[in-house]
């Protein structure tokens, strides 16, 4: 059993490194997931995230969105591109996009990816930078529950999740990313404004 560590100033719970899975485990844990196009209940699963970033979108003009850790199939982009939106997927363990830091974004989608991410000051102050002047980013996560205790959460269970959040700790991550917290749907994440 993994043992989670937590941070008192910034209430973001997280395990050392020496439970950091290889990215080759890692992947294998990915790919028992049936995130695809042709899996009804996982499209139905997203279609909250795609519609708010179509209003996101429907901001700026000609909108390009990056979908961070976009996983193997790159469903939301799919999606996303369906509705004649500009997106670049990014997935680092499945070869995505892998120059997606060449540009700037009006809306960048971290969607069920920040509680994976081993150097998160560093991938925050990166996103922040890659996101234009009055630009969005929509965070989702699951937020740790004030009721259950974290070792019986399904969430910390996934040996894929290193980081868990709450709202606390969601705000340091928009001040770290140069980001206020512009909007909280719990249902639909959490959507940070480049200031």
């Amino acid at each position: 059993m993994r043992i989670f560590m937590h941070c008192s100033a910034c209430d973001l719970w997280f395990v050392p490194p020496r439970y950091f899975l290889s990215a080759h485990a890692e992947t294998a844990r990915y790919d028992l997931h049936t995130n695809r196009l042709d899996n009804p209940g996982y499209c139905a699963y997203l279609k909250p995230v795609v519609e708010s970033v179509v209003s996101l979108c429907a901001e700026k003009p000609d909108p390009c969105v990056l979908d961070f850790g976009a996983g193997k199939h790159a469903v939301v982009s799919h999606l996303l591109a369906q509705r004649g939106i500009s997106v670049v997927a990014f997935d680092p363990l499945y070869g995505l996009g892998l120059d997606y830091h060449l540009k700037t974004y009006d809306v960048i989608l971290v969607h069920e990816v920040l509680e994976h991410i081993k150097n998160v000051r560093e991938t925050l102050i990166l996103l922040g930078r890659l996101l234009r002047k009055g630009g969005n980013m929509l965070i989702r996560t699951q937020l740790t529950p004030k009721a259950v205790p974290l070792a019986l959460w399904w969430y910390a269970q996934d040996p894929t999740h290193i980081r868990l959040f709450s709202k606390q700790s969601l705000h340091i991550a928009a001040e770290i990313a140069g980001c206020e917290i512009f909007c909280t749907k719990e249902s639909e994440g959490i959507v940070f404004r480049r200031i």
